[in-house]
């Protein structure tokens, strides 16, 4: 079978450690990450979708280039909310430009909206969605939207959760 897997989860400034890949608590969450990613392709998921946002979106992408390199089967599309969304980003250009398709979903005009369009295009295409989420978290907002829609619409959910990361 071939399945679809998207991803939410905040930005990096909602962690503790921020931006710093190499805190023992975000290689932590990476090695979750990844062993999710790699329950999915077992299950026969071949195909993830990543909203191009700094963080979760970006950290999954990149896990999911890497397995691309020894199995070219798995698709990487990136839904972006708006065309030309962190086109010009340093972390997230080379997604861009290793990504199998890059998509941009909305055309309104309020980023939010836009936003808003993205999450529920990733989720309606789905049939998987990663959750890097803690519901006591003040961060939540789109998260918990984009979560909250899965569950709505019967996805099944893998939920990381990172606030127990020590």
């Amino acid at each position: 079978m071939n399945f679809i897997t998207c991803f939410t989860g905040h930005r990096p400034e909602a962690f503790p450690w921020g931006t710093d890949k190499n805190d023992p608590r975000c290689q932590v969450l990476f090695r979750r990450l990844e062993d999710a990613i790699d329950d999915l392709i077992a299950k026969g998921c071949n195909h993830f979708i990543a909203g191009n946002a700094l963080g979760i979106d970006t950290w999954a992408s990149e896990i999911v280039l890497e397995k691309k390199k020894t199995n070219p089967n798995l698709i990487l599309e990136i839904a972006q909310p708006y065309e030309g969304h962190h086109a010009r980003c340093k972390e997230i250009k080379p997604i861009l430009e290793k990504a199998d398709l890059v998509h941009p979903v909305s055309t309104k005009e309020r980023r939010n909206d836009a936003y808003l369009d993205r999450n529920k295009y990733m989720v309606d295409k789905s049939d998987f969605v990663v959750a890097i989420f803690d519901d006591s978290d003040p961060h939540a907002g789109g998260t918990w939207h984009t979560l909250d829609y899965a569950m709505r619409k019967d996805k099944i959910v893998v939920t990381i959760q990172w606030r127990d990361i020590k």
